[in-house]
């Protein structure tokens, strides 16, 4: 039997990767980050889609866009954002699959909220 091969993260690495995970966290940064995934929208089509107020919606964006999550483009005065990294799909699928066998202890745990 193989043993798998791990790199030991420093404490940096781990306060690093918690916050990367916090980032993608929040049920509206998620749910804007799938819908991405499908298409470019614009702040009025995703806080239409998350049926929060724009400032809400432009905070999640701010968060988002500034830890790299998503890009930004302007075209013909209006923003529009799209995913940065093709590889935040695959975290997405990777998270649902395992979640699915799951599901019932997430939903029950007292510690996560």
């Amino acid at each position: 039997m193989g043993h798998a091969i791990t790199k030991k993260l420093s404490n940096i690495d781990v306060e690093l990767t918690a916050k990367f995970f916090r980032g993608l966290g929040d049920p509206g940064r998620l749910k804007i980050l799938t819908h991405l995934l499908e298409k470019e929208s614009d702040v009025e089509e995703l806080a239409d889609l998350l049926k929060a107020p724009i400032p809400q919606v432009n905070r999640h964006l701010s968060c988002l866009s500034w830890c790299g999550y998503v890009n930004a483009r302007e075209i013909e005065g209006r923003t529009y954002y799209m995913i940065a990294d093709k590889r935040i799909e695959q975290l997405i699928k990777i998270a649902e699959g395992l979640m699915s066998s799951r599901a019932y202890f997430l939903n029950t745990c007292k510690i996560i909220k």
